[in-house]
């Protein structure tokens, strides 16, 4: 499991936690590139994640479980994974709409995390189908930059006429403003 909290002030508080309940974890910023079989690794530092949603199989986006409003769900979904959230995803209500429209994500309560965990980690069949279905929505959006960008270069391009419907004639040209 790769556990990634969110904000550094929690890196040593989950590191505590992880100790407490006797899981073996290592930490990121420790890690020379052994096996941890078996165990956590604790990402401890930070830019990571994105490339580290390369190797999941099934990503819990946190933030979720509480009112905290979610996280992104973009990243995981660029690398085909499948993805779970918890019922609060108010930060990204429209994306998670538009994966929820698709089958391509799970939302889950905290008690049917562990179920759909198992569910998942059964059932390559379907966790494979969820991530590829995630990574199709995904490519729908792409150019939507592109599109934005060409319809203002035709805006700029075309003459504009900033008088026009505000009842003031055009100026002539040499034509001085009135005081």
């Amino acid at each position: 499991m790769i556990l990634a909290p969110r904000r550094p002030e929690r890196f040593a508080e989950v590191a505590g936690i992880l100790e407490r309940l006797g899981i073996p974890f290592g930490r990121r910023s420790l890690w020379a590139g052994g096996r941890i079989a078996g165990g956590v690794l604790l990402v401890d530092t930070i830019g990571e994640l994105a490339a580290l949603y390369a190797l999941a199989d099934i990503a819990f986006v946190g933030g979720s479980l509480v009112p905290r409003g979610g996280h992104n769900i973009i990243e995981p979904a660029q690398h085909g994974v499948a993805i779970v959230v918890g019922n609060h995803t108010e930060n990204f209500r429209e994306i998670v709409a538009l994966f929820r429209s698709h089958d391509a994500l799970r939302v889950v309560s905290p008690a049917e995390l562990p179920l759909m965990f198992m569910e998942l980690t059964s059932n390559d069949a379907e966790r494979i189908r969820l991530g590829r279905r995630a990574a199709e929505v995904l490519s729908l959006q792409k150019g939507a930059t592109m599109r934005t960008v060409e319809v203002l270069m035709e805006l700029l391009e075309s003459p504009v006429d900033t008088d026009a419907g505000r009842g003031i004639a055009p100026r002539r040209a040499g034509a001085r403003a009135a005081p």
